[in-house]
């Protein structure tokens, strides 16, 4: 019986463990083949955004209000302190310097997890204009922050205020419109934004030798200054100073009046539209993602250009998920204060090295949390950015399936030989039954 019941015990396990491997293999190929799917989706989808934003760029540029808003912004920009008859511009300086102090540092610290970035050595380098304008628009206005855009009108019968009530409700309307963050009139000389949507504390600093002069915005000025109309350069997200640290990217072009250059304009581009389309609008279930799939973008610094889903569902599971991989607590206190991964979250995967090399592929690898998912991942094609694309959900979900039919496989498998084995006792058994009468029967016929 032992004979018997061991190879029906291997056919078994044999055929448990192939039900279960063609099961797995089929189950993957379908995970794998949805993955590819959103990723591709995913990535037209962002292509064109940005591929939409640059067109816009250009078209805006060439509208006759920004040509004639630059004009005007320039020849008031000058005359501004003339106009005013600014006297004591020691107090004026005093006063804004209190905003940098205490008014944009309250907002820093709360956005950056309780440091302190004092603004000092930038406040010096601001001339009488951006000293002037603004004490006008950033410290004597009675919007709060965040919302210094709501100041149409100064009232102070300047040739600026006038131009300002004059085109910065039609600006700020197509601001809002197509969700920029803010947008910039560059006087292309001098480097100064001599208009700003939002009047962070860039506005009015020259971007030629002003205090953010090395950032990225006056990287995306000088790459098209010099260029002709049409002409469009785009950074890459990093954190930026005025904005509180916050990531921001820029697109420049420069701006033409007939044959004659008079100016830049540049957007400051929005985190909210890139993370709507690689968030599936938050409706990752109905996408197909289920409980733990996400699709993301990693730039060439190997940090994240989308949010994080976990970030959004389940932060104090992702914060101990980052603690546990080795991301830097600082790091990961950022993020949290900030509620935003993007520039933040490292993510060194073979799946993001591995597209921001220009290759594209599928693997199953431990994603950026320490946890083995199913990864499909490609190079995102962005004209002057070097990105990855990547759409992964955990291997645990994916095979949830495949582990219940291999449970039930083991059950139903164990069952069977229990049943042939309890065959095989009771045949053996009557067998043995019979032949042990047939010898008492024949040893009792004997004589």
């Amino acid at each position: 019986m032992a004979v018997t019941f061991t190879p029906i015990t291997v056919l078994a396990a044999i055929f448990a463990y192939q039900s279960y491997q063609s099961a797995r293999e089929s189950i993957e190929e379908q995970a794998k083949e949805q993955l590819v799917s959103i990723l591709e989706i995913k990535k037209q989808q962002v292509e064109q955004y940005f591929e939409t934003i640059h067109d816009q760029v250009v078209s805006y540029a060439d509208n006759r209000m920004i040509i004639n808003a630059m004009r005007d912004f320039k020849h008031a920009y000058k005359n501004y302190t003339k106009e005013l008859e600014v006297n004591d511009v020691e107090q004026l300086k005093a006063e804004l310097l209190k905003y940098y102090r205490e008014d944009y540092n309250v907002e820093y610290k709360r956005r950056n997890s309780g440091e302190e970035r004092l603004l000092e050595s930038q406040f010096q380098l601001l001339d009488i204009e951006s000293i002037a304008l603004q004490y006008a628009f950033i410290k004597a206005n009675e919007f709060s922050t965040g919302q210094k855009d709501e100041l149409i009108n100064l009232n102070n019968n300047t040739s600026y205020g006038t131009v300002h009530a004059k085109y910065h409700p039609h600006i700020r309307e197509f601001l809002k419109r197509f969700g920029y963050y803010d947008i910039f009139l560059v006087d292309y000389e001098t480097g100064d934004i001599v208009y700003s949507v939002f009047k962070e504390l860039d506005y009015t600093t020259s971007l030629i030798d002003g205090p953010y002069a090395d950032s990225a915005i006056a990287v995306a000025f000088q790459k098209v200054v010099n260029d002709p109309q049409g002409s469009v350069y785009l950074t890459d997200f990093s954190s930026y100073v005025p904005s509180y640290d916050d990531p921001a990217a820029f697109i420049a072009t420069p701006i033409y009046d007939d044959n004659n250059k008079i100016g830049v304009l540049i957007f400051q581009m929005p985190v909210d539209k890139v993370n709507l389309i690689m968030t599936h609008g938050r409706l990752w279930r109905k996408s197909g993602l289920g409980e733990t799939g996400e699709t993301y973008l990693v730039g060439s610094d190997f940090t994240m250009r989308s949010i994080s889903r976990f970030l959004i569902e389940t932060p104090g599971k992702y914060e101990q998920g980052l603690i546990n991989a080795g991301v830097e607590r600082n790091t990961v206190a950022k993020i949290l204060a900030k509620n935003t991964s993007i520039g933040l979250q490292p993510v060194t995967t073979p799946g993001a090295t591995l597209a921001l090399t220009g290759e594209r592929g599928y693997k199953v690898l431990e994603d950026y949390r320490g946890v083995p998912v199913l990864s499909a991942f490609s190079p995102v094609f962005i004209s002057g950015l070097k990105w990855a694309i990547l759409s992964e959900i955990d291997e645990a979900e994916a095979f949830k399936k495949v582990y219940s039919f291999r449970s039930h496989i083991i059950k139903v498998s164990l069952f069977f030989v229990g049943c042939f084995s309890l065959v095989i006792f009771l045949i053996s058994w009557f067998i043995a039954k019979y032949i042990v009468f047939s010898v008492m029967d024949n040893t009792q016929g004997q004589p």
